[in-house]
């Protein structure tokens, strides 16, 4: 298909998210980044995260009872990708829900819960591989993170431990003066 203002801006979108998610060095930098990147490369009305650890499933953004909660289990159960059209949704209005999985290291993490209100079938085919392609980039970028983490709590271990280690040598230095001079 030709290439239209619409396209251009979301690519655009998307190439800016990825920027985002992948100079994130904290979790809370990968959320934020990926909720408004998502919200904006979608133009959907809202956007959350839910995590995901032993199987349990809590929200992040918001309690998942606030929430299509079905949708949400059924994406973390099936591991892919899940699109629900509700005719009558929140308070009778039509809701499009889209739920992608988050995988970090093999296992869902996180789960992208995107909703339109007001209409169904806004999420096809083409929303889909894009979330799905968003939910890849921020998985890396979770694991980046956890690696960020790891390495900078591994340099404050290793600043402490020089740190004694010096303290314990100077002690030692003044022992030694100490018995010479004796």
């Amino acid at each position: 298909p030709p290439s239209t203002p619409s396209m251009a801006d979301r690519f655009a979108a998307v190439v800016r998210l990825g920027r985002a998610l992948a100079s994130s060095l904290s979790i809370g930098e990968v959320h934020r980044a990926l909720r408004e990147g998502t919200t904006r490369v979608l133009r959907i009305n809202r956007c959350l995260l839910f995590e995901v650890e032993a199987g349990a499933i809590r929200g992040h953004d918001a309690p998942l009872s606030a929430v299509h909660a079905d949708t949400v289990a059924a994406c973390v159960a099936a591991e892919r990708s899940q699109v629900v059209d509700l005719p009558e949704g929140a308070g009778g209005t039509p809701l499009s829900v889209l739920c992608v999985p988050v995988l970090a290291r093999g296992a869902v993490v996180r789960v992208i819960y995107a909703e339109q209100r007001g209409l169904t079938g806004f999420f096809g085919p083409q929303e889909v591989r894009l979330t799905e392609f968003l939910a890849t980039l921020a998985g890396a970028a979770l694991e980046n993170t956890a690696g960020f983490q790891a390495v900078r709590a591994l340099s404050r271990s290793l600043e402490e431990r020089t740190i004694e280690l010096t303290q314990r040598n100077e002690e030692l230095v003044t022992i030694k003066e100490e018995l010479e001079a004796f």
